[in-house]
């Protein structure tokens, strides 16, 4: 499925209660624990 927040099409959307329209990497983000970026 698309994440609505970063249109990346990925298994995980729909897995999480609270936002049932994002993906896991944009909930890290928006919850404060935003991923590791190896490339800047």
């Amino acid at each position: 499925a698309k994440c609505v927040r970063c249109w990346h099409r990925v298994p995980d959307v729909g897995s999480h209660a609270e936002h049932p329209e994002l993906c896991g990497r944009c909930i890290g983000n928006i919850s404060g624990q935003p991923e590791v970026r190896r490339h800047v």
